[in-house]
């Protein structure tokens, strides 16, 4: 009996997905983390959201109002190892690239650690592209990330091109890049 009990649970707590799901969000502008049905996750093609997130001066902003360049967008955290690899690679391939917004965002509200010591590693790292925070958790679920890191790479036209989870190589994200310019 314990069995059955704990495979129900297991079911209800993956869920059902279907590898044919067709994304709900087909439209052209940004759309906003309010527009948000029953989507459970994000496919390439589909239109990038809008997102609220912390600067490191702890001030609001909200990023993709437009899509002027192209864009890439990482989701990490400081407990998941691969995360600090990654933070590397990117900083490396973002002096490549001049004209691609590379923008980090540390899934804050799901950290172990405090910002300020969070704040302290980055400025020691001193990584050269934008580095911001998930204080409520709303950029992270908006974006479905379920695993981290991941990355999404976005036309000008706000368009998700690629979607890199957890081992992102250097070679993954040049390969990636290559294809939106």
């Amino acid at each position: 009996m314990k069995k059955i009990v704990l495979f129900l649970v297991l079911i209800l707590l993956t869920g059902c997905t279907s590898d044919t799901e067709e994304p709900l969000n087909t439209g052209e502008e940004p759309v906003t983390s309010s527009a948000i049905i029953s989507q459970s996750v994000l496919f390439e093609n589909d239109q990038a959201y809008n997102i609220k997130v912390m600067d490191n001066d702890k001030n609001e902003l909200e990023l993709f109002n437009t899509f002027s360049t192209p864009t890439v967008l990482y989701f990490w955290t400081t407990w998941a190892e691969e995360s600090d690899i990654v933070n590397g690679i990117i900083h490396e391939v973002s002096m490549q690239y001049d004209d691609i917004d590379f923008i980090s965002v540390n899934a804050l509200a799901l950290e172990k650690d405090s910002l300020e010591t969070i704040l302290k590693d980055i400025r020691k790292s001193n990584y050269n592209y934008n580095v911001y925070y998930d204080y409520n958790n709303e950029a992270t679920q908006t974006y479905h990330i379920s695993s981290f890191p991941t990355m999404y790479v976005i036309n000008t036209e706000g368009t998700i091109t690629e979607i890199l989870r957890n081992r992102i190589s250097k070679e993954d994200i040049l390969q990636a890049l290559q294809e939106i310019e």
